[in-house]
């Protein structure tokens, strides 16, 4: 089946969801329409792509927009800036001008300075959520920092202010080990002197209040989405308790000065003197008992941190403020490394070379000053950094859950004892097996009643239910669903009538699965179905190859509103259907099927597609459809695009109805060859495979190098 061609060579089109770009055809093939994109901003060309024949009536003709070429706006410049780092240019300040001249920027210098900056913190952004492994996205924030311009304080209150942010790598070690924190599911990290958000970039910008005093940087603050943005003094006690104390991380680069002796403080009767030292123990202030944090301080020049004990002595020993400080932070916090770092090669293209100390906390303790720094200088652990590479290798430790020896024994020796005591428990009670850890239960449950979606009286269905430990006579059980937690003796177990279903391990590996949507998954089930940004949602990535050929655009995410997915997980009345009644472990799967489909036909809409996909379930398979919509969706005030309106599963001769429609309106987009011929067997439809296999525009061999995780 061939469609009719609606554009040309030479013709200027744009999606009917408004995109940011626009693409002049450059030829016509059997398949796709090959373009030039470009940008509607500056109308930069910005490569090659290709616009499926199948996916053109979402397009539109339009009239050349080069003809009508604007001003752009300093975020609009750095947008422009970060979309050149991200192919791989660099610049300097002379090339940085020269382009802002070319766009006609209207700008002071130091403007145009912050929007460079600002540029890095867009592309450093994309590097520190690409999925890859933490090694693999540091590597290509060294190459970011080669390509950044070198950052000049042009002006007075730039130099007053200190304004010398955090490079990206170290910024993202950092962001990186604030994050990982296995106390917390969800809850918010506080960055009170943000600058243009540098030290943000690892983390995620819904659960991010950041705080800045400059005009400028504030204003590129609002535009990147955090939780707030707010403009207080952040070296004011009285200002900063307006946070509360309930952070579960501080991430902070205070500017580094002296202070008055009036604006001087003390705790605990140490006192504390320089601005940087009052703005790092004012945001620790807020952190809660458990939370995690990373501060950045004033080094000191020639590494001058120690000096001998005495003329005869060879001891080097801590000296002075710094001393005093390090003592109230290890006597309140369990402070995990103190890193000296060398500023001439990590700071320079900040416009400094000033050194500086990475203090790493992971939680607060109660005050004892028992606890003490190493005030005595040891040659390994005090090592001056002077070198990115040397820097990761110092950090990686804090990141990958490798432990110095003590603690390992240590921890190996509380696990031997809890097998121990659970042996004795298991034999008191002759029992003669208890559930392991990782076991999956069901217990059933039946539907009765006049349900529209039963095709019976009853129906029966099962509730999910995990072993998340077992240990002194008990059997902690996790409820899958609302991740309830629930303690049973043995006996109480076998009464409660569970039945074993499989061991966790038996689902295999869940090789691909997104860090992000799996943390904001586990933060909406522990928030009572609600994320803590109301009107955030679950981002599936972006369409593939395979997608933007049966109409999606490649420019927006696929997304998941929040009020879909409690329909998903089966939280909403009469949405209980296999598909509207998915495990946490199930959904977790959905950004990997929604681009592996089986099946790909019209929806009841020409701008949506019914995506059918299998859902692994131990023993059987689920078959759920789909629906996309990637026309523009209004839900509380935003607009969506490529938005995942439903999920859910349908009686056989519904789905052979629904095949039946898109063969006679051909609309049938897509369909695996391997796939199909299964899933038409498993639902009884198998005499649909020839017309499928006929009418349908694409099949998974147009697409030979198009990855389907």
């Amino acid at each position: 089946m061939k469609k009719s061609l609606k554009f040309k060579v030479g013709d200027y089109i744009e999606h009917t969801a408004s995109a940011p770009f626009y693409h002049k055809v450059t030829a016509v093939g059997d398949l796709y329409y090959t373009t030039e994109t470009y940008d509607y901003v500056t109308h930069q060309r910005r490569g090659t792509s290709k616009v499926g024949i199948g996916a053109q009536d979402v397009y539109r003709k339009i009239d050349n927009p080069q003809s009508d070429k604007s001003v752009i706006s300093l975020f609009q410049f750095a947008q422009l800036l970060s979309s050149r780092f991200d192919d791989g240019e660099s610049y300097d300040w002379a090339k940085v001008q020269r382009l802002a001249k070319e766009l006609g920027v209207k700008s002071m210098q130091q403007e145009l300075m912050q929007a460079c900056e600002l540029a890095v913190v867009l592309s450093a952004r994309q590097i520190a959520h690409n999925g890859q492994s933490i090694a693999q996205r540091f590597a290509a924030m060294k190459d970011l920092y080669g390509q950044q311009v070198t950052v000049r304080p042009l002006d007075t209150q730039s130099k007053i202010l200190q304004q010398y942010s955090t490079p990206c790598p170290l910024a993202f070690l950092l962001g990186v080990f604030v994050d990982k924190n296995d106390q917390f599911w969800n809850g918010r990290i506080l960055e009170p002197s943000a600058g243009n958000g540098l030290l943000t970039v690892a983390l995620h910008e819904s659960q991010t209040v950041v705080n800045e005093i400059d005009e400028i940087r504030v204003a590129n603050l609002k535009q990147l989405g955090f939780a707030s943005v707010t403009s207080e003094d952040a070296s004011s006690e009285s200002a900063m308790q307006k946070f509360g104390n309930k952070f579960r991380g501080i991430i902070t680069n205070p500017p580094f000065a002296k202070l008055a002796d009036k604006d001087k403080i003390e705790r605990h009767g140490w006192p504390i003197n320089t601005l940087d030292y009052k703005m790092a123990v004012l945001a620790l202030d807020r952190m809660s008992d458990n939370g995690k944090a990373a501060i950045i301080v004033g080094g000191k020049m020639w590494n001058s941190y120690w000096k001998p004990l005495s003329e005869r002595s060879e001891k080097q020993v801590l000296f002075g403020q710094w001393k005093t400080f390090l003592g109230y932070l290890y006597a309140q916090y369990n402070v995990v490394d103190v890193i000296y770092i060398n500023g001439d090669n990590i700071y320079r293209k900040q416009g400094t070379t000033y050194p500086i100390v990475a203090i790493l906390v992971d939680g607060r303790h109660k005050y004892n000053e028992s606890v003490k720094p190493n005030y005595v200088f040891d040659s390994e652990r005090d090592v001056i950094i002077d070198t990115f590479d040397q820097l990761f290798e110092r950090v990686m430790p804090h990141l990958d859950g490798k432990e110095p020896d003590r603690e390992r024994r240590l921890r190996l020796a509380k696990a031997k004892a809890k097998a121990l005591l659970i042996l004795a428990f298991k034999m008191k009670m002759e029992i003669d097996s208890l559930p392991h850890r990782g076991d999956v239960f069901v217990l059933e449950k039946k539907w009765h009643k006049a349900d529209a979606w039963l095709d019976k009286d009853e129906k029966s269905f099962y509730d999910y239910y995990s072993i998340a430990d077992v240990a002194k006579g008990k059997i902690v059980v996790i409820d899958e669903q609302s991740f309830e937690t629930m303690f049973y003796t043995p006996e109480e177990f076998k009464k409660k009538g569970f039945k074993f279903h499989h061991h966790q391990n038996d689902y295999g590996e869940l090789v691909g699965i997104d860090e992000n949507f799996a943390d904001k998954l586990n933060e909406f089930i522990e928030n009572d179905y609600s994320l803590v940004d109301r009107k955030d949602y679950f981002s599936c990535g972006y369409a593939n190859d395979i997608l933007e050929a049966c109409g999606l655009d490649k420019s927006f995410e696929i997304i998941i509103t929040q009020s879909g997915m409690k329909k998903i997980l089966g939280q909403v009345k009469g949405k209980q259907d296999e598909a509207h009644n998915l495990t946490p472990i199930e959904v977790l799967r959905l950004p990997q099927l929604i681009c592996s489909p089986i099946l790909v036909i019209q929806g009841k809409q020409s701008d949506t597609r019914l995506v059918f996909v299998e859902i692994p379930r131990s023993g059987r398979k689920v078959f759920a459809a789909i629906n996309l919509d990637f026309n523009m969706n209004l839900k509380n005030g935003y607009s969506f695009y490529n938005l995942v309106a439903s999920v859910y599963s349908q009686e056989y001769y519904k789905i052979a109805e629904k095949i039946i429609s898109a063969n006679a309106s051909n609309s049938i987009f897509y369909y695996d060859s391997n796939k199909i011929k299964n899933w038409l067997s498993e639902i009884g439809q198998h005499q649909f495979l020839p017309n499928i296999t006929a009418n349908s525009l694409y099949s998974d061999n147009d697409f030979p190098n198009t990855s389907q995780k």
